[in-house]
């Protein structure tokens, strides 16, 4: 409460404490994580009426009951498989003023109850976190797969062949260095264990893996959640 007045903010969600107690949660849970705070420049979000930015964690929302109805509360969202999304962004559309916090020091969750919970979770939500967007969704993940893997076969090819230029080597040793240093600021940040600063490259293929399953199954009206078929979206290019 005292953050929400602070901050003079309509919604207020906040980042958690993760309990991940396997390691399929452990690899799974850290890689989305990682995703949002690499990939979204809050300063940006809180200023610019994009609803693409909108980061709100289901885990924890605390929004005032004014901007509550302004919006239609649950009742407007209740057709969307991320109902915490599609809040936090009809927020957004009416120029409600968003925040998020750091709460690790006060408050802790359990997402998913292993991995075969965190698979069928992901799978029903990444496609749907870009609206459902093919070419936007295709071209971010290859990029990460990009970011996540040609360093490594670069360094992996010259450690084995021989066969790989010096300066290129030396591009891949870099782009390796910055993606363990962005691991290591957000371990450090939610308070995440260190072992996943080296098992990286796993955790994100894993979620890469998971992101394709979320798109075929998506398309092809296999994806559920808790026992129950969710409805086919309206896929669009962008």
């Amino acid at each position: 409460m005292a953050a929400l007045l602070h901050t003079r903010a309509d919604l207020l969600s906040a980042f958690l404490r993760q309990e991940m107690l396997t390691w399929g949660e452990k690899l799974t849970v850290s890689a989305i994580f990682w995703c949002v705070f690499s990939f979204t420049p809050l300063l940006i979000a809180f200023y610019l009426p994009l609803a693409g930015f909108s980061i709100t964690n289901g885990q924890w929302m605390l929004m005032r009951r004014s901007a509550y109805f302004a919006v239609g509360g649950h009742r407007a969202v209740r057709d969307y498989p991320i109902d915490d999304i599609a809040l936090g962004r009809r927020i957004i559309a009416r120029r409600l003023r968003w925040r998020i916090a750091d709460a690790t020091e006060f408050v802790s969750c359990r997402m998913y109850g292993g991995f075969r919970q965190a698979v069928e979770g992901f799978t029903k939500n990444l496609f749907a976190v870009f609206g459902f967007r093919l070419l936007a969704y295709l071209f971010v993940w290859c990029w990460i797969a990009m970011l996540t893997f040609e360093p490594l076969g670069v360094i992996l090819a010259y450690i084995i062949l021989g066969q790989v230029q010096y300066f290129t080597l030396w591009l891949a040793l870099v782009a390796m260095a910055q993606m363990v240093l962005l691991w290591c600021v957000f371990v450090i940040r939610l308070r995440f264990p260190w072992v996943l600063v080296f098992l990286y490259p796993l955790s994100l293929g894993v979620l890469i893996f998971i992101a394709f399953r979320s798109l075929w199954f998506t398309i092809t009206g296999q994806a559920t959640w808790k026992a129950r078929q969710l409805p086919r979206p309206k896929v669009r290019l962008l």
